[in-house]
């Protein structure tokens, strides 16, 4: 293994006393300069640029200023994070951080000292929490030790071998910005629609009367307009005739501002068809359960994140969030940061998962070690998480998703409460894994004489209700219970998610650390079993900072801050947002830079005679949101938060709402253990 800069360094300085001698000297001479004043009219130090104290430093910062331009007193605290990056081809130190005045600047988190390794870029969190009204102005102060570059083509010999010479190094930072009293200025009105209902389930050619209410304006017309059936003036809505389930988009759009409106979401059941969602089951695809009814909901799937989750930021987690937006793998490759909503039957739709409703009438399946069934392939040892030799209703010719690589089914038996999930990813090959029709020549398809199904690579089955979640063998990288983090279509197109969200990193962090060579994934909880694919050994960028398997990811907007996005950013997107910060997201698979995965597809849409409905749902949102999409999918570039008109401001703009890096976070793994229920002895920090 080679050994890295600081380290020979390291040796260096132990093996010979007479280079220990000329770093005690430079030392000296350090502290007599520092001491010995300047002339007169020379200031000490000049703040918004990089003034070492006696060599010119490696570090570069990013900003080079920190403005946290205007905030109201008695409000939050504003915070602002800089980037520090090693320029340098030397390892650097960064030995002590200060900031001044105290009384209104300060650091958060600062651990250090912290050494960087040519390149390498480390994040400081600064606070400003001023007390009276005015401007303010200080500056961060960064001592670093490192090694300086030669000056001249003979460099000095230090009994022996050439050594690279000692430098110490300040740098300062301008740190400004300014408070306001609490009513100096009233806030400017933001135009805003809502629309009642937000959603219904209609009858074909049934009809239904929208109201609206437009705030920050004394002009409170709306303009109505519908996707695809007739609306009137006055928001009398009256659906198409169709033949089989169909979603309808209504939209209420301000007249005072065209690019703020609000939808509503509606589902058309053909006449005398079931669905339309009556809230009580048996649930089927055309009547589907209340979208704040998730699975494993007394577990940390089903628990947002607590009010003080960033008083517990894992260390680094900021840029590696950061980096997880960017990275991808290959020699000159570009980043793919887009949520793929493939198409029925594409081969892209590799992290789609179609959710089937089992019922009382539906046959029974089922897989395991008995003669005439195949095997349920890698189960959890954990009791009560295995579909061995469990028989379970599904519907008959059950397909799994359509994606070339990785293939999934899932399926809610509701006979039995049990989550059943089945993973392929040795082939694409669908056909062979599409449950055959049941009763068949083989078996009768009841109790005792279950239909046997295609063999798993990994399948898990658990009670609905559970309320372990993790530590389980389950056929995903995070190990967790069926169907947890899942995103269903209804939850895009009702606009909430209630549950976080599994999250797709290209590479995750190597168990040696960020810049590791191991090829093991380093996982935190809640994942305890094994990651995914490790960043180390990879060739592609943005890989240095990688969060492990299991981090807990999320977003820090308020719902004052979401509120001010919402008109802005495409519905679609909205509820991204809103999930991920109220209760974040968690790092499961790879495969392209960070996104939301295991989206809900429409292969039991499909089964069930009705037309992709996010797909219907996306191609019928506004055109001026820019969510177009064609016959083969959609890619939705989640991060991209640049879509209508200006971006909306708060706090002076210090708060960068467009800016999807400037929020996000990781949380220390405390928090999930909190979540689970656990106690401060077994790392729980809440």
């Amino acid at each position: 293994m080679k050994s890295s800069p600081e380290n020979r360094l390291a040796r260096n300085f132990s093996s010979r006393f007479a280079f220990l001698t000329t770093l005690l000297t430079f030392a000296l001479a350090f502290l007599l300069t520092a001491c010995s004043g300047v002339n007169a009219g020379t200031p000490s130090s000049q703040t918004g640029a990089a003034t070492p104290s006696t060599a010119k430093a490696t570090l570069s910062s990013a900003p080079t200023t920190i403005n946290f331009g205007t905030v109201q007193l008695n409000s939050k605290a504003a915070t602002s994070v800089v980037n520090l990056t090693n320029v340098g081809t030397f390892a650097e130190t960064i030995e002590s951080a200060a900031i001044a005045p105290t009384s209104i600047f300060s650091i958060e988190g600062w651990s250090g000292p912290v050494t960087l390794k040519p390149g390498q870029t480390v994040q400081l969190r600064t606070v400003f929490a001023p007390k009276s009204t005015g401007s303010y102005s200080g500056a961060l102060t960064l001592v670093t030790l490192g090694v300086a570059p030669a000056e001249s083509a003979e460099p000095a010999v230090i009994d022996g071998p050439n050594l690279p010479s000692p430098r110490m190094s300040q740098v300062n930072i301008t740190v400004v910005g300014a408070a306001s009293a609490e009513n100096d200025a009233p806030p400017i009105a933001t135009v805003g629609v809502s629309v009642s209902p937000i959603s219904v389930a209609l009858q074909s050619g049934q009809s239904k009367q929208y109201t609206s209410a437009v705030t920050g304006t004394s002009n409170t017309a709306v303009t109505w307009v519908a996707a695809l059936g007739s609306i009137s003036t006055s928001g009398f809505y009256t659906a198409p005739l169709v033949t089989s389930r169909t979603l309808d988009t209504v939209s209420a759009i301000s007249v005072a501002d065209s690019m703020k409106y609000a939808n509503s979401a509606i589902t058309i059941n053909p006449t005398g068809g079931s669905g339309g969602g009556t809230g009580s089951g048996p649930y089927s695809i055309l009547n589907q359960e209340d979208i704040t009814n998730v699975p494993s909901p007394n577990s940390l799937f089903g628990k947002q994140l607590p009010v003080d989750v960033m008083s517990h930021l894992a260390v680094n987690g900021e840029i590696e969030a950061q980096e997880s937006m960017l990275a991808c793998i290959g020699s000159g490759c570009s980043p793919f940061s887009q949520i793929v909503i493939a198409a029925p039957n594409s081969t892209q739709d590799n992290n789609g998962v179609p959710f089937y409703y089992g019922q009382a009438s539906d046959p029974f399946y089922m897989c395991g070690n008995q003669s005439g069934y195949n095997s349920c392939g890698n189960t959890p040892t954990v009791s009560g998480y295995s579909p061995t030799n469990v028989p379970f209703h599904a519907p008959s010719g059950a397909q799994p998703s359509s994606g070339d690589s990785d293939q999934f089914t899932q399926i809610w038996d509701q006979e039995s409460n049990n989550m059943i999930y089945l993973y392929w990813g040795t082939s694409g090959n669908r056909p062979a894994h599409t449950f055959p029709a049941c009763p068949n020549s083989s078996h009768t398809g009841t109790l005792g004489d279950p239909c046997s199904f295609p063999a798993a690579d990994y399948g898990t089955m658990n009670d609905r209700d559970e309320t372990r979640a993790y530590g389980i063998l389950s056929g995903d990288s995070l190990n967790v219970a069926a169907g947890l983090g899942h995103v269903r279509v209804q939850e895009f197109i009702q606009g909430q998610i209630n549950h976080p969200i599994y999250l797709n990193t290209a590479c995750q962090q190597p168990s040696d650390g960020d810049g590791g060579s191991s090829t093991v994934p380093a996982i935190v909880f809640p994942n305890t079993i094994y990651g995914a694919q490790s960043c180390g050994g990879q060739t592609g960028a943005h890989l240095d900072h990688a969060p492990p398997g299991g981090a807990l990811i999320f977003l820090d907007y308020t719902d004052a801050q979401l509120a001010l996005l919402q008109p802005y950013v495409p519905a679609w997107q909205y509820v991204l947002l809103q999930g991920m910060s109220h209760f974040g997201g968690y790092v499961g698979d790879t495969g392209n830079p960070l996104h939301p995965s295991r989206i809900e597809d429409a292969t039991a849409y499909n089964a069930a005679g009705i037309s992709d409905p996010l797909l219907s749902w996306l191609n019928g949102q506004p055109n001026d949101v820019g969510t177009t999409c064609g016959s083969q999918g959609c890619n939705l570039n989640w991060q991209n938060m640049k879509w209508r008109g200006s971006c909306p401001t708060a706090n002076g703009g210090a708060d960068n709402l467009c800016s999807l890096s400037s929020h996000i976070h990781i949380a220390d793994q405390c928090v999930a253990k909190g979540l689970a229920g656990m106690t401060a002895a077994e790392g729980a920090c809440f």
